[in-house]
């Protein structure tokens, strides 16, 4: 009878949950790839790019006119040339009504890149 404290029981190790929406997001990409509909997919992949500029950077996205390209290479810390370039694929990609696997991907380099340069 020298048990002073009271024995608390053993409380079972419990898994978080994992976080899957980066693989789900990587499935849905490849099951869109596979299904050949490079536009629909190159859409988007702009749609997505647009609401990071809009959020990140605070600039409105429905025109690329002078002065957006002018902030957001200032604001993005992403070169003027490289900023021009990219609007310019992703004008063209909005004006054709197919796109192939190779433009899609160029598509997808230069959004990356943008990602990767900008202090965002």
């Amino acid at each position: 009878l020298s048990h002073g404290r009271r024995r608390q029981r053993v409380i079972p190790v419990v898994e978080p949950p994992r976080n899957t929406s980066l693989e789900f997001v990587e499935t849905i990409g490849q099951l869109y790839f596979q299904q050949g509909n490079h536009r629909d997919l190159a859409e988007k992949k702009i749609a997505h790019w647009l609401a990071f500029v809009r959020q990140r950077f605070h600039l409105p996205t429905q025109d690329f006119d002078e002065d957006f390209r002018r902030h957001l290479a200032a604001k993005s810390g992403v070169s003027r040339p490289d900023v021009d370039g990219l609007l310019s694929q992703l004008e063209s990609v909005r004006a054709s009504d197919t796109l192939s696997e190779s433009q899609l991907l160029a598509l997808n380099r230069r959004i990356e890149a943008f990602y990767q340069t900008s202090h965002a």
